[in-house]
């Protein structure tokens, strides 16, 4: 696939610019924005999105069909990133920083991390906003919820 735009920077200002377009109105658009430059464009934002899809790799028709038929998957974070699993046998009773070591989608279809030592089980899985999740503060408000929950129930 042939790329349709590249990266162009005028000062510090970052700006994707389109292969054999003078681009003039898009620079007189993020001239006109001053300080923010290309950052509020309207036109850039449009690159962008174009540019991000290009990196995909996928031409239209293959990405549209990966998603019609539901093969279109956005994996919440990268391998290696912090991942907070949930602790507790039963319930949840607590969040252990981990390290998300690989993605599973169980027969249900839905989508799970898996911690590299969790526990000291190595191959662990969690869903996210479930018995997982991508920040401390995620995982901390998930527990203060449950907690008001159990309250309630008492």
């Amino acid at each position: 696939m042939e790329r349709l735009t590249y990266d162009f920077c005028a000062g510090d200002k970052h700006c994707w610019q389109v292969k054999g377009a003078d681009n003039l109105e898009c620079r007189e658009v993020c001239r006109n924005q001053g300080e923010n430059g290309c950052t509020d464009c309207p036109i850039a934002k449009a690159f962008d999105r174009l540019a991000a899809y290009e990196e995909t790799g996928l031409e239209p028709e293959e990405l549209a069909q990966a998603k019609k038929k539901g093969r279109l998957v956005v994996l919440p974070c990268s391998i290696g990133d912090p991942v907070f699993m949930g602790t507790g046998r039963y319930k949840i009773t607590g969040y252990e920083e981990d390290v998300c070591d690989g993605f599973y989608i169980g027969r249900d279809g839905v989508l799970q991390v898996k911690a590299q030592n969790y526990n000291g089980n190595h191959g662990t899985y969690g869903v996210i906003g479930q018995t997982a999740e991508l920040t401390r503060e995620a995982a901390e408000a998930a527990l203060e919820e449950m907690e008001a929950e159990h309250e309630q129930t008492d």
